[in-house]
């Protein structure tokens, strides 16, 4: 019977920390969904009261971040099934480990700066009194996210 190698150990611990972490940003992307049925675009134009320039706006500042946060998702599941490969195959190549998940977690960071930066985006384009709205929005859902 073949060894359990600390390699093997770890290889195991990052396949099952990337699995929690795409559950994770599956679970944030569905987030507004425990609003209602409503999408979240006619969720946020309720909530912040946007007016027809505002909706117009958010709806490109979405489609934009959408397309930049695709391709960044898309690059990070290509390095994780690299990963994946690699931890089914015979013959098991360690070395790549630490290149390709420092990969996925610049990836990772690029997102977040992605998200914040496209959220000061909206925020640019709310009244005073919207940007409270959108404010306590935002704390409700990072507060609902440190719950989990």
């Amino acid at each position: 019977m073949n060894k359990v190698t600390g390699k093997t150990v770890a290889i195991i611990a990052l396949l099952v920390i990337n699995i929690a972490l795409t559950l994770s940003l599956v679970e944030a992307f569905g987030q507004l969904k425990k609003y209602g049925n409503e999408n979240e675009s006619v969720f946020l134009n309720k909530k912040l009261q946007l007016n027809e320039s505002q909706k117009q706006s958010l709806n490109t500042l979405r489609e934009k971040h959408f397309f930049n946060a695709s391709y960044k998702l898309n690059e990070i599941n290509k390095l994780r099934e690299k990963l994946h490969i690699n931890l089914l195959a015979n013959s098991t190549d360690t070395s790549s480990v630490r290149t390709i998940t420092a990969e996925i977690g610049t990836l990772n960071g690029e997102l977040e700066v992605l998200t914040y930066f496209h959220l000061l985006e909206i925020k640019s384009t709310l009244t005073a009194k919207q940007q409270e709205n959108f404010r306590e929005l935002l704390n409700e859902f990072i507060n609902d996210s440190k719950s989990r």
